[in-house]
């Protein structure tokens, strides 16, 4: 078993293990029960395992990929849908109130 990351919360280390695990490879996340309510100190930083050896060079490779992307989707201006005039911030493609679909540039 070997560790691939350091999370800042419980949730992007929940979204990165399905991201590995989407991908065939086995992960797991320890030290969720450390990790506190925003806002509070933490005891310590949920973290990202992955059983086989092996697959460390792939899962590396996924998680600076995702974060590549996640830096892209920040970087893109908020938008209004054009049919019921929801916000939203640049990273979402879709309305989630009425489902639009908006092609960010």
């Amino acid at each position: 078993m070997k560790l691939v990351y350091q999370a800042a919360d419980l949730a992007e280390a929940e979204t990165l293990k399905n991201l590995l695990n989407a991908h065939g490879i086995a992960s797991h996340v320890f030290g969720e029960y450390t990790y506190t309510l925003p806002g509070a100190n933490p005891l310590g930083f949920p973290t990202l395992w992955i059983e086989d050896d092996s697959w460390l060079t792939r899962a590396q490779s996924l998680l600076v990929e995702f974060a590549r992307s996640q830096g892209e989707q920040q970087k893109r201006p908020p938008w209004i849908c054009p049919m019921c005039k929801e916000r939203h911030g640049g990273q979402f493609s879709d309305c989630w109130r009425c489902g639009t679909h908006h092609e960010n540039e």
